[in-house]
C-alpha cells in the first residue's frame, strides 16, 4: 500500500488559499480536474468518480481523501500508482 499525505498542520492546508486537483494526460491534452473535499474513487469500474478506460488501470484503483485542500492518497492496486511523475 502506497500513501501520500500532506499534514492538516502544514500551513498551505488553509481552507481560503489551497485548492487540490488532480492533472490527467493523455497523448497530447492536459485535463486539470478539481478534487472535492471528501472521497475520490479512481479506476476502472463506471462506479468510480474518475472513470480511467486502460487496461493498466485497476477496477478500484486509487481512493483521494481531501479535506481544506490536503490530500491523502492510498494505493487500492497491485499495480501500482504514480504521483507527481513517480
Amino acid at each position: 500500500m502506497t500513501a501520500l499525505t500532506k499534514p492538516a498542520s502544514h500551513p498551505r492546508c488553509r481552507e481560503t488559499d489551497v485548492m487540490a486537483f488532480l492533472k490527467r494526460t493523455s497523448n497530447d491534452s492536459i485535463q486539470v480536474i478539481p478534487l472535492p473535499d471528501g472521497t475520490t474513487t479512481i479506476g476502472r469500474s463506471r462506479q468510480c468518480d474518475l472513470n480511467l478506460r486502460s487496461p493498466v488501470v485497476s477496477k478500484i484503483h486509487a481512493v483521494i481523501e481531501c479535506h481544506s485542500g490536503c490530500c491523502t492518497l492510498k494505493n487500492e492496486s497491485t499495480k501500482g500508482t504514480i504521483v507527481n511523475g513517480d
